[in-house]
């Protein structure tokens, strides 16, 4: 499974006891946010100016 939320990783029983006893980092220039528009999602990549 992928795209997880961080404010609710805690709260999902399938990443609760992975999160707890192993740690993982995922190198990444940015991330996928989405907005409702009038003609559906719209995705909006995230990432820093330099």
């Amino acid at each position: 499974m992928i795209n997880v939320r961080m404010e609710t990783l805690l709260e999902k029983l399938t990443y609760k006891h992975l999160f707890k006893s192993n740690k993982c980092i995922i190198p990444a220039n940015g991330f996928y946010e989405w907005q409702k528009t009038d003609h559906g999602k719209q995705p909006y990549y995230i990432t820093l100016r330099d």
